[in-house]
């Protein structure tokens, strides 16, 4: 049987007024069928075409049903991010580096949500495994939670287990604003963005600060009946931070970190990782280091490693500030006389003056070693 996870989302949309927003945009289907755009409030699960008379697959024909266009339109004035659902996250996932583990445990949760899906279909009155979506990332700057983030979503979205699978990424700054309870209308404009798809709260901790009274304890506070829901299903709540000032804001509320129960944990990177990272990233824009740069450049990543402030340190961030400095004096370097063997070598001669830059003094200490 072939599955078409937009058609199998429609028994989790809510219809409010005798409608129901199936897709985006109405696509065309083969031999003249078309897909309306709003159906008038059937008996589920009726739909104007067979599941099984489809004659293409979803992965064939993705493109078609452009779910992958969907960007909700946030409130003017609402300071966050948001980003659509990736189409092939399977591949970009391959690519994260050292991510196994957290791999697996998202691979846990996309099975049990189909398994959930095969088990109705087969048995419409058989009792479902509740699956909770919400999460926990702790670990420090640059070891990729926000690109994790964008993954589970879309991976989530292609189990069926989100309707749209976009994320939306916020902070403390876009739920308080400069009159008091404007933070209760900012989280309903957030949870209503992020609807079918990852909320993403970066920094997360930042709304547990030391003082009793501050308006961003409310925050999670407002959240808690979404999170206590366990009919709603389509939202993923993601709070991201350092791991232990997030152990301090899950303390904030009894419930709270009972509501999480999702814990990826992001470590840092080390030097040969940074490396690999570095290749990734030269490769995507067919790039390639000569011998001699390639050597030049691996005891730069070093020397910034062995000198960092690791309270300070950005991981994968760092070598992204490094290689952006390169491609500034190879682009100076091959205007003067291009070719195409010469734009795509990264040579001695475009990191060489990025060396020249760095500062390798250790962090400061006070007292004796």
């Amino acid at each position: 049987m072939t599955h078409v996870p937009e058609l199998l989302r429609i028994n989790q949309m809510n219809w409010g007024n005798n409608n129901i927003d199936c897709l985006p945009q109405q696509p065309t289907l083969p031999d003249g069928i078309v897909f309306a755009h709003k159906f008038k409030k059937p008996k589920l699960p009726e739909l104007p075409f067979s599941i099984d008379e489809l004659p293409f697959s979803y992965e064939e024909d993705s493109q078609r049903f452009k779910a992958f266009d969907y960007v909700p339109t946030l409130e003017e004035g609402l300071r966050a991010e948001v980003f659509p659902c990736m189409e092939k996250p399977e591949e970009e996932l391959k690519n994260m580096i050292e991510c196994r583990e957290i791999r697996e445990q998202i691979r846990q949760l996309t099975t049990l949500h189909q398994y959930n899906l095969m088990r109705r279909e087969y048995n419409p009155n058989a009792p479902l495994h509740k699956i909770s979506l919400h999460s926990i990332f702790s670990g420090s700057p640059g070891t990729g939670k926000t690109t994790l983030g964008r993954l589970y979503a879309s991976l989530l979205y292609q189990a069926g287990a989100l309707t749209h699978g976009h994320v939306v990424v916020a902070s403390r700054s876009t739920f308080l604003g400069t009159n008091f309870g404007d933070e209760e209308k900012a989280v309903h404009a957030v949870l209503n963005a992020a609807r079918g798809g990852v909320l993403m709260i970066d920094e997360a901790y930042l709304l547990n600060p030391p003082h009793p009274n501050d308006p961003g304890k409310h925050v999670l506070q407002l959240m808690m009946p979404i999170l206590a829901d366990e009919n709603m299903h389509d939202i993923a709540i993601v709070l991201c931070g350092y791991s232990e000032p997030m152990e301090n804001l899950l303390n904030l509320n009894e419930g709270l970190a009972s509501r999480f129960p999702n814990r990826f944990k992001f470590p840092d990177f080390s030097v040969q990782q940074l490396l690999e990272i570095s290749k990734l990233r030269i490769k995507k824009f067919d790039y390639h280091f000569t011998p001699k740069a390639w050597k030049l450049y691996k005891e730069l990543v070093t020397q910034l490693y062995e000198h960092r402030d690791k309270k300070k340190w950005g991981n994968a961030r760092e070598v992204a500030h490094l290689l952006d400095k390169i491609y500034i004096h190879h682009a100076k370097r091959c205007m003067s006389a291009p070719n195409a063997e010469k734009m795509s070598a990264l040579t001695v001669a475009d990191v060489k003056p990025v060396e020249r830059t760095l500062n390798f003094t250790p962090p400061h200490r006070i007292g004796f070693r």
